[in-house]
């Protein structure tokens, strides 16, 4: 499935998939508020799932689980949902979840990508922090609005062809 970004999401997602080709294998895909990190990760998913691997994409609340499974649905990606008692076919390809869900339950074994969510939230939140210690093998991209948080820089760089390991706190 292709997908009809705009320039500025087409550019952004090249650069996340420029720096992971580069070995970065934390990235943060950066867009403001309503500048379509969805869309631009839905696209992403799409590929990382053309070359045979599993994604999980997290979110830290039940109505950015929602609204992510209601994206994807919406163009016919096939996917299931770990989160609390909304839990279902976590055989599917792509996984939407709920940290709090993950943080208790864990991932699947085989999971090649992981896309997080507001990952602004990542510097503070000690389940993040588990989940990435655990899964520190997987790659995982980064979503945010706010990407200058306190601490953001320790766990994921910005992609930049000049400097793959630009971090975002220097």
């Amino acid at each position: 499935m292709t997908f009809n970004l705009r320039p500025y999401q087409l550019h952004a997602e090249n650069e996340v998939r420029s720096a992971m080709a580069g070995g970065c294998s934390n990235v943060l895909l950066y867009l403001p508020t309503g500048g379509g990190k969805t869309l631009t990760a839905t696209s992403i998913i799409t590929k990382a799932v053309a070359k045979g691997r599993k994604v999980v994409f997290l979110a830290n609340r039940k109505q950015l689980v929602q609204q992510t499974s209601a994206v994807l649905s919406r163009y016919g990606i096939a996917h299931g949902i770990l989160q609390a008692e909304n839990t279902r076919s976590l055989d599917a390809r792509v996984l939407v979840a709920s940290i709090d869900t993950v943080h208790v339950r864990g991932l699947p074994a085989d999971v090649g990508l992981i896309i997080i969510d507001e990952c602004h939230a990542v510097a503070g939140s000690a389940k993040y922090h588990a989940l990435l210690a655990k899964y520190n093998a997987v790659p995982v991209v980064g979503l945010s609005a706010t990407p200058f948080a306190a601490g953001l820089g320790a766990h994921f760089r910005a992609p930049c062809r000049r400097c793959h390991d630009q971090r975002l706190d220097r």
